[in-house]
This record gives structure tokens, sequence and C-alpha cells, in this order.
């Protein structure tokens, strides 16, 4: 149960901000990317993949068309130097 606690504890220091071009995307400070109104108007956590096998990227759909992003760029404009370090 020290875990699940330690968990939600973790939770309260994560903001949340809307991806410039589609305000449905938003972007953790952990680097998790949430769509708001997905599959019955519930938001859910997006997939992050490697492009290359090394740089974390995210596609995001835009009508019928879908549109790929960088996550350390749109990370570090949106957070600039306050972006976290992982170990």
């Amino acid at each position: 149960m020290e875990f699940a606690s330690s968990l939600c504890d973790e939770s309260a220091n994560e903001t949340w901000k809307p991806l410039e071009d589609e305000p449905l995307y938003l972007i953790s400070s952990w680097g998790r990317v949430k769509h708001l109104k997905s599959y019955g108007n519930k938001s859910r956590i997006l997939c992050i993949t490697l492009k290359m096998n090394k740089y974390p990227y995210f596609t995001i759909s835009i009508g019928n068309q879908r549109k790929g992003y960088s996550l350390i760029k749109v990370m570090k404009k949106l957070y600039g130097s306050q972006c976290p370090k992982r170990n």
C-alpha cells in the first residue's frame, strides 16, 4: 500500500498544458499526452513511441488526418527550462 500512496502524492506535482495546434490534447510535465475527447468523450493517455528507436514521438488525429510530434520539442516549447530530467 505504501507504493500506491506514493504514486498519488507524485501525481499532485504533474501539470498539464494544451498543445498549441490542438487544444483537445494536453501535454504533462512528466511527458504524458492526453486526449480530452476520445471514445465517447472520455479522456485517455496516448502511447508514446520511439522514432528511430531513440526519440520519443506521438501522433494525434485531426479529423481524418494524422500529425506527428517530437515529444522533446513539444515539452521544451511548453515548459522550457522547467522540463523535468529523468535519471
